[in-house]
């Protein structure tokens, strides 16, 4: 989602999270509603590549949605690391 924030303007490789790559499985996959999440935000499932992807006028009408997410997700981390939660 960072990635798709921060960086999906420059280049679509951004816009695209591969749902059978390493960082998904370890990241999304484990989590009950990672995937919802990533929809909520914009992100659609392409069954023919097996990935996420963020076309660039969504993410261009989902920008404030992606950075508020992500801050709140941020957020949210860090107060479970520090053991807030």
């Amino acid at each position: 989602m960072r990635n798709a924030a921060t960086k999906g303007d420059q280049d679509p490789k951004f816009r695209n999270i591969p749902t059978d790559g390493k960082a998904f499985k370890q990241r999304v996959a484990p989590l009950v509603g990672g995937v919802a999440l990533l929809k909520a935000v914009g992100f659609v499932k392409n069954d023919a590549e097996g990935q996420l992807q963020l076309d660039l006028p969504t993410r261009e009408a989902n920008l404030a949605l992606l950075n508020e997410t992500l801050a709140k997700l941020e957020a949210g981390y860090a107060a479970y690391v520090n053991g807030a939660c």
